[in-house]
């Protein structure tokens, strides 16, 4: 298999470190699509954790939580990812995440009442991915360089 971030080829041991992310990826996105299209009641959940942030610092509004909280969301998302499908190079797996993303607020948009779509999300959520790319890269040089 050919390494989309370097050209070179992928040891076949990277098969075997695959599985773990392949098995966490479908694990992941499973919770994710509960969170984001789920029936949950996401205006509660938000509102609890602005409460909770709150008490620790005295008050918080609900940008402050849901922006960051849209970042992290897609960390795991854009990591994984990479991981997973080695062969795909980084920017690759950044633009599925995004498409992802703008799939997840259309769904919002047609078929969920209560629920707003946002751009802002899609923002985030981008920036998440692209934090999640990052890190893997950065891992895949930091094992490159110690072997």
């Amino acid at each position: 298999m050919v390494d989309g971030r370097t050209g070179g080829t992928v040891p076949a041991s990277a098969g075997r470190s695959r599985r773990p992310a392949l098995i966490a990826l479908a694990a992941y996105l499973l919770l994710a699509a509960g969170l984001t299209v789920g029936p949950l009641p996401q205006g509660e959940m938000l509102d609890a954790l602005v409460a909770l942030i709150g008490r620790v610092t005295g008050g918080v509004s609900e940008l402050a939580v849901e922006a960051p909280s849209n970042v992290l969301l897609f960390v795991p998302l854009g990591f994984l990812l990479a991981r997973g499908f080695p062969a795909l190079p980084g920017p690759a797996v950044w633009v599925l995440c995004v498409l992802g993303s703008v799939g997840v607020e259309a769904i919002q948009a047609g078929f969920l009442p209560g629920r707003v779509p946002s751009v802002l999300d899609v923002a985030m959520n981008g920036l998440g991915a692209a934090i999640g790319v990052l890190l893997h890269v950065l891992l895949v040089r930091r094992a490159s360089t110690a072997s």
